[in-house]
């Protein structure tokens, strides 16, 4: 992002300007965030583009394109088959056969789904480029969770959201985890976690059920690096 064009820009939700704050640069700003004092709202830039949106598909679609990639909870591929359009092998990973079915009618070539249990996967010793894990935490225990996903990554980046919901009666997981503690986990695992996302945030998910139904809430984000 050319920083001198920051100025032509407002904030989608209240209209009001939006501040640069630059996190790294070259000839252009290659991380940073754009924010709104009025509202208060954070536009991060990842790969030189500022993402100013609340839906997190979307920003998932704005990821450079990676040899290898894996959506754990990939239900019926909504992520999945968007990252296939961009990225050389995509994996989409879930228990439900059904919604692994319908994934698989508008997937690309390149996209392939399995049913699998995240923690007992079928890919040995693989190394990914990107890992995306979308509000699972409180699905599958985090720690384990966060174990595997660090086991399969080098030299890429992995993705992970959650609204942080563990009040699922029996169905609980027994050791949740939260904003700061999942931070600190991959910290001491030797992620580096994306400054835009060091900060637990308050996105709006708008998950879309059918043409006449939405069902929206908040999660946080996190982005992280891992070199080996």
């Amino acid at each position: 992002m050319n920083p001198k064009n920051s100025q032509f820009l407002f904030c989608i939700k209240c209209k009001g300007a939006l501040n640069l704050e630059i996190l790294n640069e070259s000839s252009e700003v290659n991380e940073g965030f754009l924010y709104c004092k009025k509202c208060k709202l954070k536009f991060p830039i990842i790969s030189k583009i500022p993402l100013i949106l609340e839906n997190i598909s979307q920003f998932i679609e704005k990821i450079p394109s990676k040899p290898f990639v894996i959506e754990y909870g990939s239900s019926i591929g909504i992520i999945s088959n968007t990252l296939g359009k961009k990225h050389e092998h995509v994996f989409g990973i879930d228990t439900s056969f059904s919604a692994l079915l319908e994934a698989k009618k508008k997937s690309p070539k390149n996209c392939e789904y399995i049913l699998s249990d995240t923690l007992q996967h079928p890919f040995g010793k693989k190394k990914f480029n990107l890992i995306i894990a979308l509000n699972l935490f409180e699905l599958i225990e985090p720690r384990l969770l966060l174990n595997t996903i660090s086991s399969q990554i080098r030299n890429g980046l992995i993705f992970l959201s959650d609204p942080y919901d563990y009040d699922r009666g029996k169905n609980s997981v027994k050791h949740p985890l939260y904003e700061k503690q999942i931070r600190e986990i991959l910290t001491q695992k030797k992620f580096l976690i994306t400054k835009s996302t060091k900060t637990p945030s308050n996105i709006t998910w708008t998950l879309n059920i059918n043409k006449r139904t939405n069902l929206v809430y908040k999660v946080d984000i996190i982005s992280a690096r891992k070199s080996s």
